[in-house]
């Protein structure tokens, strides 16, 4: 049976969107309790018109000057959730397990130093190579430099996977691919990459050295997100798991 995992990733400055976002709310309240008292039309900000726009923001001058007038809400950081279906080869069973629980929460923290869950959300997309990967899934460090698998320690590479073209059905190298990444000694923990290209060049370099378990799939909107990730994350903004889990 196909299981399909969701992750959903934010991109930008939290920080900074959180102040937008409190200066948009505080001028929702002051509208909401003032409309009247300036012939404001509604005392709510979506409602109104350009020059009631302007009439507002003449009056909250008066009362709160140093405070920015943010009228339109902040977009969301968070970009639509990807749909990953992981494959349901027996032969990938403890590569998917291992990616399914990360997603999930389900199997806590780990029992030693640092003692960080394992789970994606909140996790760096620490490395982005435009026209190549986008990786993540560092749970204990955030950098690359870490990893954990569920199973404690590191995970072999199941052989299945590093021939994808071989499974049934089969999987291949190409945008929207799902593998773990692996050290130079073979072996994988829970940071894995997207693939975020079609080029043969590049995509020799990861077949046989790789395990595939899982492919973006979906209506068309996926591969947009990917590019959102691949274009603004290479430019440095800030990539993380918002949120992850897998569909019931």
């Amino acid at each position: 049976m196909s299981r399909h995992a969701t992750l959903t990733i934010g991109i930008g400055n939290k920080n900074e969107h959180a102040e937008l976002m409190t200066a948009h709310e505080n001028l929702a309240t002051f509208l909401e309790a003032n409309a009247t008292s300036y012939g404001l039309a509604s005392n709510a900000l979506s409602d109104l018109d350009e020059d009631h726009r302007e009439l507002l923001r003449e009056a909250y001058a008066q009362r709160q000057p140093d405070a920015p007038f943010i009228i339109d809400r902040p977009k969301s950081l968070v970009l639509s959730p990807l749909r990953i279906l992981l494959h349901p080869s027996p032969g990938l069973a403890k590569t998917t397990g291992n990616f399914a629980a990360l997603c999930t929460g389900e199997r806590g923290s780990q029992k030693k130093a640092p003692c960080k869950p394992y789970h994606y959300k909140g996790t760096p997309i620490h490395r982005i190579e435009r026209g190549f990967v986008l990786q993540g899934g560092d749970i204990t460090r955030g950098d690359g430099s870490g990893g954990d698998s569920i199973y404690g320690g590191a995970l072999p590479l199941e052989k299945a996977g590093l021939k994808p073209s071989a499974l049934e059905p089969p999987l291949k190298w190409g945008i929207g691919a799902v593998a773990m990444a692996a050290s130079s000694s073979g072996k994988a923990t829970s940071q894995f990459f997207i693939c975020v290209t079609d080029d043969p060049a590049q995509l020799k370099k990861l077949d046989g050295k790789y395990v595939v378990f899982g492919q973006v799939v979906g209506n068309g909107g996926w591969t947009e997100v990917l590019r959102s990730i691949e274009d603004r994350g290479a430019q440095g903004e800030p990539v993380w798991v918002e949120d992850c889990g897998l569909e019931t």
